[in-house]
């Protein structure tokens, strides 16, 4: 991760993102049984996210703070919790919702026990989840972000960093 020059936003390098990247894999692997194919990376300035649902979890240290959000379309939302919780929903309901949470809760749990090693012992809150409809509450930080899209066989996960200095 290095500091921007003219401001407080870091510009997130391969290092700093590779723990989520490694997160995403292991968790939707591992757990659901899928494997997401990364697409090209991007940065982009936009304050809301690119999915139909997004969870966001903030993260603190000594020096950045920030937040993780992973958002998914609503079918490959509602695969993902076809698979994990063998229950076939019609609609993104409550426990979709949950599903989500809970999904960006573990991604971001593997990510930051390989970023202790790397200097940042983040502190961590609760996520929380979004429609698209509300994603005028929520308050996105680290501009420009960086976000990594996967492709899964009912649609797409989309995860968007973005940090800043203390």
């Amino acid at each position: 991760m290095q500091k921007g020059s003219s401001d407080n936003t870091y510009h997130l390098d391969t290092e700093f993102i590779s723990p989520f990247l490694v997160g995403v894999k292991k968790v939707f692997g591992d757990m659901v049984g899928l494997d997401p194919i990364p697409l090209q990376s991007s940065s982009y300035s936009e304050a809301v996210p690119y999915g139909d649902i997004a969870s966001v979890m903030p993260m603190e240290c000594a020096t950045v703070k920030g937040q993780l959000c992973i958002s998914f379309t609503s079918s490959a939302l509602l695969n993902v919790t076809e698979l994990l919780l063998r229950e076939n929903l019609d609609e993104v309901n409550d426990i979709a919702l949950d599903v989500a949470g809970e999904m960006t809760n573990i991604v971001t749990g593997v990510a930051k026990a390989l970023l202790v090693e790397r200097g940042f012992n983040f502190s961590l809150a609760r996520p929380a989840t979004f429609l698209a409809d509300d994603y005028g509450q929520i308050s996105l930080t680290g501009m420009p972000r960086t976000v990594v899209p996967y492709d899964i066989p009912s649609g797409k996960i989309f995860v968007d960093l973005g940090f800043t200095s203390l």
